[in-house]
Order: structure tokens, then sequence, then C-alpha cells
């Protein structure tokens, strides 16, 4: 069986070369995510929007 390509189902991928950051995170729009890396001691610290701290980083992003 051989599968034919079809544009119908092609979609354009636009790729992002540098996140935003705020106070130290890292911003991902996509993931929903505040993310810091610790590089003294290998750690990253990972805050979603819409937990009670996310919340919190979003006000502060906005009112910028």
């Amino acid at each position: 069986m051989k599968l034919k390509h079809s544009t119908k189902f092609t979609q354009e991928v636009k790729m992002v070369k540098e996140l935003p950051n705020f106070k130290g995170y890292t911003v991902d729009q996509r993931l929903k995510q505040f993310r810091k890396v610790d590089r003294e001691k290998p750690s990253i610290d990972f805050v979603d929007f819409d937990s009670e701290e996310g919340q919190k980083l979003l006000e502060e992003m906005e009112k910028e």
C-alpha cells in the first residue's frame, strides 16, 4: 500500500529563536510555563501559568 502526500494536512511551522525572559525566568507561552535554570546546582524550576505563583508572575509581566 502506497500513501500519497497530501498538502491538506501540511502546516506552517514558525520557529522561535529565543523565548522571552522575565525576572530570571524563561517564558514559554506554548507550554504555559515559566522556567528558571540554576547553573550552580543543576536544577530547573518550573512554574505553571495556572499556579498561584504563575498567576502572580503573569500579572507583574502584564504591568510592564
